[in-house]
């Protein structure tokens, strides 16, 4: 019974020595400005921008989804600056400040990101054009009497070349 105690406070002690806090905010963000209105805000809204970005603690989600206390926090955070007035691309812009292009769920189509948006494609295009030569190469053509066993020169060729390969094999074994 010990042991399983002793088992469950390592693993928590673990777990929580992989918990991060959040980052602040950009402080050009965290306080009110005073020529912005508070103005009331719906959870669609909230959602809307959350979708767009990655939750913090494992960056495996979405944070309208996940539901981790990072993620509620990420989302209390976004209603913050919605009541303070802040557009949807402000609200973006500042978390990308603070964590980084990785909490955007859809990373910007420029520099090594390029890949990600122009990969799959060509990936695409060269499967297709080597399944379309493959196919193209195995294509076999029926014979004009499909009735008989009619073979083409290249393979009675082929064929009389192994037989007399084999005939002069067991010469050699019988001696």
């Amino acid at each position: 019974m010990r042991f399983k105690i002793w088992l469950l406070a390592g693993i928590w002690a673990v777990g929580m020595a992989f918990i991060q806090p959040l980052p602040a905010l950009p402080e050009r963000l965290a306080a009110q400005d005073s020529t912005q209105q508070v103005r009331t805000t719906t959870t669609e809204e909230v959602r809307e921008i959350a979708r767009l970005l990655i939750a913090p603690c494992c960056w495996s989600e979405t944070a309208d989804m996940h539901q981790s206390q990072a993620a509620r926090q990420v989302r209390e955070q976004i209603r913050q600056l919605l009541m303070q007035g802040y557009t949807k691309q402000q609200i973006l812009d500042a978390f990308e400040e603070a964590y980084g292009e990785r909490i955007l769920a859809k990373p910007h189509a420029r520099g090594f990101n390029l890949l990600v948006w122009v990969l799959p494609g060509v990936v695409l295009m060269v499967s297709m054009i080597g399944t379309w030569k493959f196919l193209k190469r195995i294509q076999v053509i029926p014979p004009a009497n499909a009735g008989s066993k009619a073979r083409s020169p290249r393979q009675t060729e082929r064929d009389r070349a192994y037989l007399e390969r084999v005939e002069k094999e067991l010469d050699e074994i019988e001696g």
